[in-house]
């Protein structure tokens, strides 16, 4: 009933934000790593570099869109679950922590065998271009955490007026 309601506040365009800027994200760190072998040592670098790509990369950043959008998501969640902070961090922390878990576990495996085969550069190189980008989820999980408390602050009349 509780999730029902939280879907019921749901905005599409805020979903749309939400949904695009992590494509951009994933799309970024999938086309960017640049792998190479020399001497039998596989290499994994980010592609673009330079003057050109910094400056392009200030006009393509999404991860203000992303905290934004989820801000608006986390209010709408946790005003619907206001009171249960358990049930709440246990639906959103549950939709961030279980695909991440996913992954995790596929690329522990891909490199696990990449490994057992007699490759274990790739294995490192597949591991540590798949799960680097997951220092973002840490952070994101402490803004969720606190979500609640700042709604509610946020909510609450200016101590001074």
């Amino acid at each position: 009933m509780v999730v029902a309601a939280a879907r019921s506040v749901r905005d599409p365009f805020v979903d749309l934000l939400r949904v695009a800027s992590m494509a951009v994200v994933l799309l970024m760190h999938w086309l960017t790593p640049l792998i190479t072998t020399r001497d039998g040592d596989i290499r994994v670098e980010i592609l673009p570099s330079g003057p050109v790509a910094w400056v392009v990369s200030w006009f393509i950043q999404v991860m203000p869109v992303v905290f934004l959008a989820g801000g608006v998501a986390n209010t709408a969640v946790a005003t619907a679950y206001r009171g249960r902070y358990a049930q709440y961090l246990a639906v959103r922390g549950g939709r961030l922590v279980v695909p991440a878990a996913v992954l995790v576990a596929v690329v522990a495996l891909v490199a696990t065998t990449a490994g057992a085969l007699g490759f274990p550069q790739i294995g490192q190189a597949v591991s540590l271009s798949a799960v680097k980008p997951l220092w973002f989820l840490a952070v994101y999980l402490v803004v969720l955490a606190l979500a609640p408390a700042m709604v509610a602050a946020q909510r609450r009349p200016p101590a001074c007026s």
